[in-house]
């Protein structure tokens, strides 16, 4: 009787545990998009040599990141909420009912702006140290 009791609350409780708001659940972090893939449709619009005023329209949200001589780096920040099915599992045996706390992957992607032009666009990993240097000594 008691393992049927037991049984019984175990099947109550199964659904008392859930994936914090605005996170997907995942095996690891390798599940999640990359952050070119997650906003594909945005960045197929970006065009070398396009104006400032169009990159913000297209991305507003992007912030100046840096800036050396005509040279202006703009940084785009993606962050990911997800959970795993671990962090699910661990918290229901733990707490029994909430939300486990929401994991974060950030993504950046830089674009590089001379007198006001795209000139080139990436991961912080796409150039050696200091890219600045080499996109001015480029276009002069």
């Amino acid at each position: 009787m008691k393992s049927f009791i037991l049984g019984l609350s175990l099947i109550a409780l199964a659904g008392c545990t859930s994936t914090p708001k605005g996170a997907r659940l995942v095996d690891g972090s390798d599940e999640l998009p990359s952050i070119k893939a997650e906003k594909s449709d945005v960045l197929s619009k970006l065009n070398i040599g396009m104006s400032l005023k169009d990159f913000k329209v297209i991305f507003p949200e992007a912030y100046v990141g840096g800036q050396n001589r005509q040279t202006t780096a703009y940084e785009y920040v993606h962050v990911q909420k997800y959970v795993t099915q671990a962090d699910m599992d661990r918290h229901f045996w733990v707490y029994g009912v909430g939300s486990p706390n929401a994991r974060t992957k950030k993504e950046i992607l830089w674009f590089y702006f001379f007198s006001n032009k795209l000139v080139k666009w990436g991961g912080p990993n796409d150039w050696p140290e200091r890219p600045d240097l080499i996109l001015e000594t480029r276009v002069r």
